[in-house]
């Protein structure tokens, strides 16, 4: 059965864009997030589920879905497809000031889940690091979950869907 790293596709030339990235916008990204892009990268192709042809329809449909545990208070499993691509990531620091989440949390968008809920990396004060999960009315109402130390415990948390069928 898959699990944690066993989802994620190594990709090249990730580590040169985030340097960029940071250049162009005088940011400097957590060094758990560098040593992660620069050893795997980081993209909407990222992630390697299983598919299976559907020969009638034409198309590849998905025979597996990477969730993360349940969190306290989770009634539901979070799913995810993808994470985000760098250069949409690099576009959302040019707008911080306008993000509330990150003016309350310091946290910037690097996936989401399939209900569209933001997962965040923390890059500035005690949550630098950090992988945070969130939805817009999360912060005023107090609603937001820690899921893990860095971007290594998040994906070593990964797991099949399968598991639990």
């Amino acid at each position: 059965m898959k699990k944690g790293f066993d989802f994620i596709a190594k990709q090249e030339g990730s580590a040169s864009i985030l340097s960029e990235i940071e250049k162009e916008t005088n940011f400097s990204f957590p060094p758990v997030f560098k040593d992660f892009v620069a050893r795997f990268g980081i993209s909407s192709d990222n992630l390697v589920i299983e598919t299976e042809r559907d020969e009638l329809r034409g198309f590849e449909f998905p025979v597996e879905a990477v969730v993360y545990p349940l969190q306290d208070g989770d009634s539901s499993y979070l799913y995810f497809s993808e994470f985000r691509d760098l250069e949409a990531i690099g576009e959302d620091i040019k707008l911080l000031s306008q993000d509330s989440v990150w003016e309350e949390m310091g946290l910037i968008a690097i996936d989401y889940s399939t209900v569209g809920e933001k997962v965040c990396l923390g890059v500035r004060g005690e949550k630098r690091d950090q992988i945070w999960r969130l939805n817009e009315d999360s912060i005023p109402e107090n609603r937001y979950t820690f899921l893990a130390e860095d971007i290594v415990g998040f994906v070593e948390g990964f797991i099949s869907k399968r598991a639990y069928l």
